[in-house]
């Protein structure tokens, strides 16, 4: 695996020993890399433990950075944060499940259930947290499959 640009606080800097990649989550100073076996790997800043990996993950399936926050998904359609903490993007909604897609962004995180619904949480002060009423009781088919 290859990264390239900017390389403040080892960004691009890729760690050596990565197995094979199978996807792959550019945050604002860090990354994340989820290996073909489910486990994760994050470098870049780690200001407020964004790249520290809790231990103990069940099986990943997908990972997304975000600004000082990295999120990942698991087998069992269980979503994980961890990192910046300050408005509450790294506090998983309780009863969160059956998600398929999730996506880390500046102070928020957003997840797709198997149903269509999409759930964001963390800061709102531009309404990125406030899922719109037509999307949120949509119920739509899943274009990606729970893996």
């Amino acid at each position: 695996m290859t990264c390239w640009g900017w390389n403040a606080s080892g960004r691009s800097t890729v760690p050596p020993g990565l197995g094979v990649m199978a996807q792959v989550g550019a945050g604002a100073a860090h990354n994340c890399a989820l290996d073909d076996a489910g486990h994760v790997s994050c470098w870049g800043d780690n200001s407020v433990g964004e790249t520290t990996v809790p231990p103990g993950l069940p099986s990943i399936v997908q990972v997304d950075a975000g600004a000082s926050l990295t999120c990942a998904r698991d087998q069992a359609g269980h979503v994980s944060c961890w990192g910046d903490n300050s408005v509450g993007e790294t506090t998983v909604p309780p009863g969160l499940s059956s998600i398929v897609q999730i996506s880390a962004g500046w102070q928020h995180a957003c997840a797709l259930d198997v149903a269509g619904v999409v759930t964001c949480w963390g800061a709102n002060e531009s309404g990125q947290s406030t899922v719109p009423r037509a999307i949120r009781q949509a119920a739509l088919p899943p274009r990606w499959p729970a893996s």
